[in-house]
């Protein structure tokens, strides 16, 4: 009896300490998700990553410590009174001559939070589904007004607007994390011989939201010595440079 009483509190122990929890980070200034931030459990020194939604998942219980990091904002510590639980991040601020210099990854998220709040009405009729229910009868949501819509060509427009404003965020995030500066200091080349790589060498941009500073490195390093080893690199820098 007593062995028995004792593998139950075994495994209750067991799984609280490795039940898997919520976690949602929010950009505090914004209220947004924020995607990408590493999120630790103190006490069992296990990690996890946000998702595009702000979300992760990791074995935490009340009275652990959580740590949070993200590029261009502060590193958070944050003890744990409910489960699951949210972490608020404060972007990295700096003011020089009563000016506000944000970080580059700060001005991101605003500047999408700003696109998305102009653009939202347009976004919003894009992604509209209209509807058609039978109950004692037929019902029609928008139906007409959406044939009309579609009949005009405003709605092939704006899918393809909110189509190129998606690809345009994509390559603003992209740009942030594999750009000319990074580039030159770990390549060597200098100015349009750098750009001229990025244009050969184009990040995926699901790569660039996951990958950490270190893997980011890695990848532009390789990609280099195998664009180096390619014989007709320094023929096509050589026309780059006396075109330019």
């Amino acid at each position: 009896m007593r062995s028995k009483i004792l593998l139950l509190i075994f495994n209750i122990y067991t799984f609280c300490l490795f039940a898997q929890n919520k976690i949602v980070v929010i950009d505090k200034p914004s209220g947004l998700p924020l995607p990408n931030a590493v999120v630790a459990n103190k006490q069992s020194k296990l990690t996890s990553r946000t998702n595009d939604n702000g979300i992760c998942y990791l074995p935490y219980k009340k009275g652990d410590t959580l740590l949070c990091s993200h590029d261009g904002f502060y590193f958070s510590v944050k003890r744990v009174y409910k489960v699951p639980d949210t972490i608020f991040m404060n972007p990295v601020q700096n003011k020089l001559q009563e000016v506000e210099v944000k970080s580059p990854y700060a001005k991101y998220y605003e500047d999408s939070a700003a696109r998305a709040l102009l653009y939202r009405k347009t976004i919003k009729d894009a992604k509209h589904k209209p509807q058609m229910n039978m109950n004692n009868g037929i019902a029609f949501d928008g139906v007409i007004s959406e044939l009309a819509y579609t009949a005009s060509g405003k709605k092939k427009k704006n899918k393809a607007f909110v189509k190129q404003l998606e690809e345009d965020n994509k390559q603003r995030y992209i740009a942030l994390r594999y750009n000319k500066e990074t580039v030159e200091k770990l390549t060597g080349l200098k100015n349009n011989a750098a750009i001229l790589f990025i244009q050969y060498n184009p990040m995926q941009y699901d790569f660039a939201r996951a990958a950490t500073d270190l893997e980011i490195q890695m990848w532009v390093r390789h990609h280099f010595d195998v664009w180096k080893a390619n014989p007709s690199t320094d023929s096509l820098l050589r026309k780059f440079e006396e075109a330019n």
